[in-house]
């Protein structure tokens, strides 16, 4: 059954807002208008109606201006014309949209009923192919796919209907890989595991060596362990004979062990007094000995003090002299500073007088208005002034002699008294160390050196005795010690050595279920090889048939769409990848002149060439395809952008090849070079055309269907 779009509705979606439809009849639909005007949201429209989005939010189609449905419908007519409708609906607020087909007779019916075969060549955005049909593999329910137009393998391996085969071959690679590297992972955890046993296995054996370099058991031959289990209950029952004491019925041999380290632990207690006691004693010998050293030592300052302090007081009352106290002193210093005072302002009074009489001729008194001699006056205040002085000269100097003085015996007082309270410290400290002296010997008042030297010697005496005690108990105590880390020994030794066993034991067939493991993902690994290179054995004969008629094809088309001069011919080879399995094919281009030489046309064509060359495989195989397929269209949207005209001429010329079997839908901003070319390559009664008049991002586009 083969179909054509009939109609297409558009509501919500990109640059459309209320819903519009326009009307195709079935034929190839060339769209006209200004870029920005939506006519790129009708060739997505499409494609969203047939695919969706796959691996991107469906959010992003829907029309930001318009709170109602995102809404596509296709209406498709059959062979038979009647009316199928493919819609996809996106609600507000949900996340992914939902496609539904409707038959003629308004059932629902699945994609994989109507097209168990659905594949979009193209990009996001730009040039898409889309042919569906009956599925080379029936029991395979292929999902929608989309496939890069630029990527020639893949489309190659779709229109050939061999696109299982290397995607199986891919799938095959990967599951490979992933077996490679759960092997390595689980040979590296039976060789860690292996290392770890035998690093293990030489710890024991160390530890074994170690025990028989000097082994408890003489040197006789290592016991079995049922004789060192004897060996533990006899020393067991002894020991408890000398404690008076009965080991425990129903014990391991762990245990009776642990109650004879008990037993030793209790006479280790009375050990651990005597030690404690002896400690004691020794502690109190050492207090007291440091106590009355420093005792001694006080004794010695206070000493000291005292006769520092009696040789001051002496040299005190030496400064003193005749006087009885340092008051005496100051009271005589206050004396002789108020004669210097008034001899002074005596002096003074007199010097005034002087110079009035020696400016100014004075007859009679001042008080008394009685006739004076005026040079008389002059001549006695003369002779006063030179007696005056001599004498205040001499207070002046017994003056600084009494400063001087109570200066020394100011700074020798204070010395005096530093000494007094540096003595009444040496006092407090002697009566402290005396108080503490005497609690230690438990006396009551003054302790003689003969005291201190009794209680020392009885002291002596009382831990020497102690001592002899411990030391015999230590002996006897050691004694079972010796004996019951032996039997230790002995059972340290036995577990060692079945230690060792079960390590031997673990490296020899304990590793053998992992190691099957591995040996059976190694032969599921090679056998997933073989089947592989079975498949891409196949592939590449099938690949060695096929590729070079239709590089002869493509390099036809090409040299049609784009006259290339320098690199005129194209070629399909498998990727090669250093001896890896990759069905991957590439296109290369080369010159006719040099053939052999096969590059990247993305390093050597220029703009108008890559964009013929992207269409050349749609073209190729629409001339050799015989079967047509339920749904064929091929959609275009500015496929021109690096054309000239003579390019567009040819590349119209290919799709009116094509349109004899796919529905050609183009979008271009061009009106002015395809109009006048069309009726060239298209009847009239095959074009349906629509002019953009105008947008509106509230409403959408506006446009007239011709």
């Amino acid at each position: 059954m083969n179909f054509r779009i009939n109609s297409i509705t558009i509501e919500g979606f990109k640059g459309f807002a209320n819903r519009q439809t326009i009307s195709v009849n079935g034929k190839n639909l060339f769209i006209f208008g200004p870029n920005g005007f939506g006519k790129s949201s009708i060739i997505e429209a499409i494609r969203w109606c047939l695919f969706g989005l796959t691996g991107r939010p469906e959010e992003i189609v829907r029309n930001q201006f318009y709170s109602g449905n995102c809404f596509v419908e296709l209406e498709l007519k059959d062979e038979d014309s009647k009316l199928w409708k493919v819609q996809r609906v996106l609600s507000p607020g949900a996340s992914r949209s939902r496609m539904k087909i409707i038959d003629p007779e308004g059932k629902e019916r699945t994609q994989t009923e109507v097209f168990p075969f659905l594949t979009s060549v193209g990009p996001r955005e730009g040039t898409y192919i889309v042919f569906g049909g009956p599925s080379q593999f029936p029991s395979r329910r292929r999902p929608l796919e989309s496939v890069e137009i630029s990527d020639f393998g893949r489309t190659i391996y779709a229109y050939l209907r061999l696109e299982e085969l290397p995607e199986l071959i891919e799938r095959l690679n990967r599951l490979i890989e992933e077996q490679k590297e759960e092997e390595t992972q689980l040979a590296e955890e039976i060789d860690e595991e292996k290392v770890k046993i035998e690093r293990e296995l030489e710890e024991v054996n160390e530890k074994l060596e170690s025990i028989l370099k000097d082994p408890p058991w003489g040197e006789s031959e290592p016991p079995t362990l049922e004789e060192t289990k004897e060996k533990i209950k006899d020393l067991v029952t002894r020991l408890g004979e000398e404690v008076k004491q009965a080991p425990p019925e129903g014990l391991s041999e762990n245990e009776l062990i642990g109650v004879a380290e008990k037993w030793l632990q209790e006479l280790s207690i009375s050990e651990e007094d005597l030690e404690r006691k002896i400690s004691e004693i020794k502690e109190k010998q050492r207090r007291i000995k440091e106590l009355w050293d420093e005792l001694k030592g006080e004794e010695v300052g206070i000493e000291r003090l005292k006769e520092e302090i009696k040789q001051r007081e002496s040299k005190l009352q030496e400064l003193l002299g005749d006087k009885k106290s340092i008051d005496d002193i100051h009271k005589e210093l206050a004396r002789l500073e108020r004669e210097i005072e008034q001899t002074s302002l005596l002096t003074e009074i007199l010097d005034k007088t002087r110079q009035y009489l020696e400016t100014n001729e004075v007859e009679e008194c001042f008080i008394c208005s009685s006739q004076v001699n005026g040079e008389k006056i002059r001549e006695d205040i003369n002779q006063r002034l030179e007696n005056i002085e001599p004498s205040k000269l001499r207070l002046i100097q017994k003056c600084n002699e009494l400063k001087d003085l109570l200066e020394r015996i100011t700074q020798m007082q204070k010395e005096l008294d530093e000494k007094n309270q540096i003595l009444q410290q040496f006092l407090e400290n002697y009566q402290e160390i005396k108080n503490s002296l005497c609690e230690v010997l438990e006396v009551e008042g003054e302790s003689t050196s003969e005291e201190v030297e009794s209680v020392l010697e009885r002291l002596e005496k009382e831990k020497e005795g102690l001592e002899r005690s411990l030391e015999s108990k230590e002996g006897y105590r050691r004694n079972w010690e010796r004996k019951i880390e032996k039997v230790k020994e002995e059972m340290r030794f036995h577990r060692l050595r079945k230690r060792k066993e079960k390590l031997e034991m673990r490296l020899e067939v304990g590793l053998s279920p992992v190691e099957e493991s591995y040996g059976e993902l190694v032969e599921f690994r090679e056998s997933l090889e073989d089947i592989r290179d079975a498949l891409y054995s196949e592939l590449k004969k099938v690949l060695e048939d096929a590729l070079p008629p239709i590089s002869e094809m493509m390099t036809e088309v090409y040299r049609h769409l784009t006259n290339q001069l320098s690199f005129d011919m194209i070629k399909l080879k498998l990727e090669e990848q250093d001896g890896s399995f990759s069905p991957k094919l590439i296109v290369r281009v080369a010159s006719s002149d040099e053939p052999d030489l096969l590059l990247d046309p993305e390093q050597v064509l220029n703009g108008q060439a890559l964009s013929a060359l992207r269409l050349v495989p749609y073209f190729v195989f629409s001339r050799f395809q015989r079967n047509r397929w339920g749904l064929d269209l091929l959609l275009l949207d500015d496929p021109t952008q690096s054309f000239d005209t003579q390019r567009i001429e040819l590349l119209l010329e290919e799709l009116g090849v094509a349109s004899a079997h796919a529905q050609i839908i183009v979008s271009t901003h061009e009106e002015d070079r395809f109009r006048p070319l069309l009726p060239k390559f298209f009847k009239e009664e095959d074009v349906t055309m629509v002019n953009v008049k105008g947008f509106d991002r509230r409403e959408g586009p506006r446009f007239d269907i011709e």
